[in-house]
């Protein structure tokens, strides 16, 4: 399914995206931040943003996971330095890292390729042929830091002050809807019963 999806996506995104011009890990990256399931995991360096994404998850239990990049990678390959994603070769489903094929997840460094990974100052990991999740591979790696219920709509009142919103996390005009749905109260009003024609 992995490989199928990924082949799926370089035809038909082409009118979209030059995805002739793409190395496969940087399709990769594209396919993440479309929404569609791969082996990579989205990281920020910034606080704010990983906030944005937690109080938004939908989540009952919203959390922010810390990665120590450093202690993964030195697990991972001996090295705790970030790996620039140009060294990482995605083919197939396999993941190799300086010709050895990654059993472990590895902390990379992306290509600055898309106005949305800038704006996220987005990092990535990238899982190797383990399918267990991040947290039980490398539990030293991860920590977990629960917002509490009580403390959401402070942190989106943060938010809102900081400037950190759809617009600014999503730079494209998707991003901007949203947010001026949210701007402007339409997100919270009730819709009456849709206009039908009749045929």
């Amino acid at each position: 399914v992995e490989v199928n999806i990924f082949y799926d996506f370089i035809s038909n995104a082409k009118p979209i995206i030059d995805t002739a011009k793409l190395k496969p890990i940087e399709a990769l990256f594209e396919m993440r931040h479309a929404g569609i399931p791969t082996r990579l995991l989205d990281w920020t360096t910034t606080f704010g943003v990983a906030l944005y994404f937690a109080v938004n998850s939908g989540s009952d239990n919203p959390c922010i996971w810390v990665l120590e990049p450093d202690a993964l990678n030195r697990k991972a390959i001996g090295d705790g330095l970030l790996v620039q994603s140009d060294a990482v070769d995605y083919d197939d489903g396999l993941v190799r890292y300086q010709g050895k094929e990654m059993e472990l997840p590895l902390a990379i460094f992306p290509t600055m390729q898309s106005s949305r990974i800038f704006a996220q100052k987005g990092h990535f990991t990238i899982h190797g042929s383990r399918e267990e999740p991040l947290e039980e591979l490398c539990p030293g790696c991860v920590t977990r830091i629960p917002v509490p219920r009580d403390a959401v709509d402070e942190a989106r009142r943060f938010l809102l002050l900081a400037g950190i919103n759809e617009y600014s996390i999503f730079p494209d005009v998707d991003g901007l809807a949203r947010f001026l749905i949210r701007e402007h109260g339409l997100d919270k009003r009730r819709r009456g019963p849709s206009a039908r024609t009749k045929l």
